[in-house]
């Protein structure tokens, strides 16, 4: 079994177990015909980490606190928009963005984790970005799969749950950053996180 699959392999068994309602929520896995028309649309190859995770689940739901998972049609309704937005807007009037960015988590609040298909920055492909609306941009990790056993361990560390009617959310979240992701990526990813200006 590969690293990729191992994770969402760990990743299936917490949510079943412990967020079953979440869990029966989300769309089923991508199939490889809308995966083919997503790549068509972008015009290049996604990432097989990428397209691992999307034929497991194709979203959609708040799989993290206060992050909505995004499905395939909504990163290319979301994708458009941005492309739209930037057309139409005087270029100080622009949010900055990239047209090789897939944006996958949304915060409803302008705010996207991406994947930086050309690594816009430093020249490392396919790695996360954290896309803020107020201009900043963090480079959160190198590989999907490094960022995802954070996720995956932020859920195994009982800090991210809900507890009876409470709301799903980090119980040691710190000026709405996540405490426990950033403790737990700052052991696993190098250099986490780093921040880009434009």
């Amino acid at each position: 079994m590969s690293e990729i699959d191992e994770l969402i392999q760990r990743l299936d068994s917490w949510l079943k177990k412990n967020r079953p309602d979440f869990y029966a929520s989300l769309n089923p896995g991508a199939t490889d015909k809308e995966i083919s028309h997503f790549e068509s649309e972008l015009g290049w190859k996604l990432p097989e980490d990428f397209v691992r995770f999307y034929q497991w689940k194709n979203g959609d739901g708040e799989l993290i606190p206060g992050w909505r998972w995004l499905s395939l049609k909504d990163i290319e309704e979301l994708r458009n928009w941005f492309s739209e937005y930037t057309q139409n807007k005087p270029f100080e009037q622009q949010q900055p963005w990239h047209p090789d960015f897939i944006p996958f988590l949304d915060n409803g609040g302008g705010d996207y984790y991406c994947l930086d298909r050309l690594g816009i920055w430093n020249g490392v492909s396919n790695q996360i970005i954290y896309h803020c609306y107020d201009d900043r941009s963090y480079i959160e990790s190198s590989r999907f799969d490094l960022w995802l056993e954070v996720i995956v361990l932020c859920f195994k560390s009982g800090s991210w749950i809900r507890e009876q009617n409470q709301e799903f959310c980090d119980f040691e979240q710190s000026d709405g950053w996540s405490a426990t992701f950033t403790k737990i990526a700052g052991t696993i990813i190098p250099g986490y996180p780093k921040e880009e200006d434009w």
